[in-house]
């Protein structure tokens, strides 16, 4: 892997290296450095790079001269967008189920209010014929 090719990939997106280390991976720009010094980087932060910037994990490790390595791109790019709307779907989904059962949960709530409500009456009155 050519670690120049990574720096390579942030600084022509126009971020700098240290703003983008450490906002969009989380590492100092030293940690980064001596990671690639000593050819130590996670395959995690390899991974956030790669998301951050849109790349397949092979872009890495690939010829930059393959006619296949745009095509893999592109289609890299395509499974993550699908990818990540599949994952914003059904996390709306969850939520609208959670809705569901907070609406029902708040009905049952009121329904019990109103019989404690209720029963207080009920014992109040009670009281006052018996007292």
């Amino acid at each position: 892997m050519d670690y120049n090719k990574i720096k390579k990939e942030i600084t022509s997106r126009n971020f700098s290296i240290k703003k983008f280390i450490e906002g969009k991976i989380g590492l100092t720009e030293n940690g980064f450095y001596m990671a690639v010094k000593n050819d130590t980087l996670k395959v995690r932060d390899l991974e956030k790079i790669s998301r951050a910037l849109e790349l397949p994990m092979t872009h890495w490790f690939e010829d930059d001269t393959s006619d296949l390595t745009a095509r893999e791109e592109r289609i890299w790019n395509e499974f993550s967008k699908s990818h990540e709307k599949q994952l914003l779907k059904e996390q709306l989904q969850q939520i609208m189920r959670s809705e569901i059962i907070i609406e029902n949960q708040e009905k049952k709530l009121k329904e019990f209010e109103d019989e404690l409500k209720k029963c207080r009456e009920e014992l109040k009155n009670e009281r006052k014929r018996t007292g």
